[in-house]
């Protein structure tokens, strides 16, 4: 393990919260009116907030469709279907594994990459068919004959799968190590890499390089027929590329953010972009159109595109989202293994990159439910302050929530109802004197999924604002980039950001 210290700025925080502002349940303190309640509803659950029959939900029974336009009923729609990975390292006999992304190959067999290279899962039976040892894997996409296998810095593999319990390698995409490549895209043999600075480069069937897609910095790619898309920073590109030597942009549009991850069907594309969520375009008439966007807890690493519907991998959670007429419409999250970082989804089923573990999720057709979305810890530091606790409803019907405050405890309000999509703060003020290290509330939600949880009051095992024991470590203060030692004590009153990583 090495350590990497960047300075400089503000060490911590040792002061109560400034005037005009509130200490959340994660121990820090925000402006008042910058945060969620203040955007959000509470309702009183009469209906579901524009006349329909949302409030239905709230017993379990109907619960319609919300006010998305669908025609749902209650219920959970992500259903866990299986798991590879059988110990903590994941996989079984102790081996290091470290998947990091997932596509199907067909309706049966899928691939995760990662580090300790990559392997076939039978998802019927949530087991490996085939594992290679190879160099570290990054990214991968599959035609379901052919595979493509980034690995960032060296080569890009080439795997045929036509057979998926006998996948053979072919001769490798070469990069020179001097530019990282990011995503691929696979479709009839061809094979698209976003190579950074390079723009995307397009191979064909034998891995010739075909042509090049400019762009300043190419990070995610899709490619379908004679249509490709590229991330290029914070815009979407689309191109014409039935002559690859001389691919033609057709539009470009701009995102929220920098995309990191694309699907790509050919109609529609679906742009991962990070913390802030999914951007969603349909092409008409050689044009990208904005279709809206999805507020995803987690970082929004992987997506697939399935049809009408999406799969989002995040660290945090996998969502399913309906991307069809009326959308996009999130119908659920299901919690995840680890940390979902890639998926890949075809006929209702998804295969999840989920850190040490390949999992397999299925959708429940026409189903759909509250999903609540809340810290499940809450960090205390002064006997009677008040805490804010953002509580959101990121599903197509009506969340209740009730609270049952340990003793001593107020709760304001310790009953809500959130229509789809509202959010609000729970002011948690805990008693005069903390003589309890750790306490929980219990919580009852409408949320099929998570119907019953327990909210953790903890008080940290060293204080908040408390000195930190003294070290030295290495370092650099930037924008020079030289390392030298820094001491702790030293850096009083500035910002030091520690950067932690593993070498395998």
């Amino acid at each position: 393990m090495r350590i990497l210290l960047l300075l400089p700025g503000l060490l911590a925080c040792t002061d109560p919260c400034p005037a005009g502002s509130t200490r959340r349940g994660d121990g820090l303190c925000y402006l008042n009116g910058d945060g969620a309640g203040d955007s959000g509803q509470v309702t009183d659950g009469a209906d579901g907030g524009d006349g329909s029959d949302g409030a239905d939900g709230a017993d379990g029974s109907d619960g319609g469709d919300g006010g998305s336009g669908l025609d749902l009923t209650y219920g959970d729609p992500i259903l866990p279907a299986g798991r590879q990975g059988t110990d903590a390292s994941g996989g079984g006999g102790g081996e290091l594994v470290e998947w990091v992304d997932a596509a199907m190959i067909d309706s049966r067999y899928g691939i995760t990459v990662g580090q300790g290279g990559w392997q076939v899962v039978d998802l019927d039976t949530a087991e490996r068919v085939y594992k290679a040892n190879a160099m570290r894997g990054f990214r991968v996409a599959t035609d379901g004959n052919l595979a493509a296998i980034s690995t960032r810095m060296g080569q890009v593999l080439r795997v045929d799968v036509s057979d998926p319990t006998r996948p053979t390698e072919m001769a490798a995409l070469m990069g020179d190590g001097s530019v990282a490549h990011e995503d691929v895209a696979v479709d009839a043999g061809r094979i698209l890499v976003g190579w950074t600075t390079r723009g995307a480069i397009l191979y064909d069937a034998e891995g010739r390089p075909t042509g090049t897609l400019p762009a300043t910095h190419a990070f995610g790619v899709g490619l379908s027929g004679d249509r490709a898309v590229v991330t290029d920073l914070d815009t979407l590109i689309l191109f014409d590329v039935s002559d690859p030597a001389f691919p033609v942009e057709l539009d470009r549009q701009p995102m929220r953010g920098e995309g990191r991850d694309v699907s790509f069907d050919g109609d529609r594309v679906a742009v991962g972009i990070g913390g802030r969520g999914v951007d969603l375009f349909h092409i008409e008439d050689n044009a990208l159109v904005l279709d809206g966007d999805l507020d995803i807890p987690g970082s929004s690493m992987g997506l697939s595109l399935d049809g009408d519907h999406l799969w989002v991998a995040t660290w945090e959670t996998v969502a399913l989202a309906w991307v069809g007429e009326g959308g996009p419409t999130l119908l659920g999250l299901e919690p995840v293994s680890q940390s979902a970082f890639g998926v890949g989804a075809r006929d209702g089923r998804a295969l999840v990159a989920d850190w040490f573990f390949a999992s397999i999720l299925e959708q429940v057709p026409g189903v759909a439910g509250p999903e609540l979305v809340m810290e499940e810890t809450v960090w205390l530091r002064d006997a009677g302050e008040t805490l804010l606790l953002p509580v959101r409803n990121a599903g197509p019907m009506a969340l209740t929530v009730d609270f049952s405050p340990p003793a001593g405890w107020t709760f304001d309000p310790s009953s809500l109802s959130l229509d789809p999509g509202a959010r609000t703060d729970v002011r948690l003020t805990p008693p005069a004197t903390l003589d309890r290290p750790r306490d929980a509330a219990p919580v009852v939600t409408n949320d099929p999924d998570e119907s019953e949880l327990l909210l953790q009051l903890w008080q940290p095992e060293g204080e908040i604002g408390a000195m930190h024991d003294p070290f030295t470590l290495t370092g650099v203060q930037m924008p020079d980039t030289t390392l030298q030692d820094y001491v702790l004590e030293d850096q009083r009153g500035k910002v030091v950001l520690l950067v932690y990583w593993a070498l395998f």
